[in-house]
C-alpha cells in the first residue's frame, strides 16, 4: 500500500525501529534474533532490515528534496505487516517542529488499513458513476452490497 510520508515522519519512524536480525543457526523451529539496541519505554520496536532499508531511502529522498526546496513528501510502498507495526509506534502525542508526526503517522497508516480491507470486500468489482462527486477512494463497501439488491 502507498503512504506518502513527510521528512518529519520518516524521521520518527526512523527513530523509533532497531534493527531485528535473525543470528546464524537459525531452526524454522525457533530463530533466534538479535535486536541491536535497547528497546526505549515509548513503544519502540525492532524491525527487518528490509523496512528499515526502505525508510533510511525514502529518508534520503525527502532530504534531497528539502535541499532542493521541493516537497519534502517521499511515496513509500508499505506492506500490511510494516503498516501494523509502524502503527504500533506512532505515539500521537509526538511533535517534529510544529508538525504533529505521530499523529499524522496513525492517521496515514490507518487510512492505509482501512483501504487493504475495502479492496479485500470489493475487489476488482466494475463501479461506474456519472456523479463528480463520486471518489472510488471513498466507496463503502456497504453501498455496492446494497446496490446488488
Amino acid at each position: 500500500m502507498i503512504v506518502h510520508l513527510t521528512k518529519g515522519e520518516l524521521c520518527l519512524i526512523d527513530d523509533s525501529l532497531t534493527l531485528l536480525h535473525p543470528k546464524s543457526g537459525e531452526t524454522e523451529e525457533y530463530p533466534p534474533k538479535i535486536i541491536y539496541r535497547m528497546l526505549l519505554p515509548s513503544a519502540s520496536t525492532a524491525a527487518p532490515i528490509e523496512l528499515l532499508d526502505s525508510i533510511g531511502a525514502a529518508l534520503l529522498e525527502a532530504h534531497e528534496k528539502v535541499e532542493t526546496e521541493e516537497d519534502a513528501g517521499v511515496s513509500l510502498d508499505l506492506s500490511e505487516e510494516y503498516l501494523w507495526l509502524i502503527r504500533e509506534i506512532a505515539n500521537t502525542n509526538i511533535m517534529f517542529g510544529k508538525e504533529p508526526v505521530g499523529y499524522n503517522i496513525k492517521i496515514k497508516v490507518h487510512q492505509a488499513l482501512r483501504q487493504i480491507r475495502r479492496d479485500e470486500v470489493i475487489g476488482n468489482i466494475k463501479v461506474s458513476s456519472n456523479d463528480v462527486t463520486y471518489d472510488r477512494d471513498k466507496l463503502d463497501a456497504l453501498q455496492i452490497l446494497e446496490s446488488d439488491e
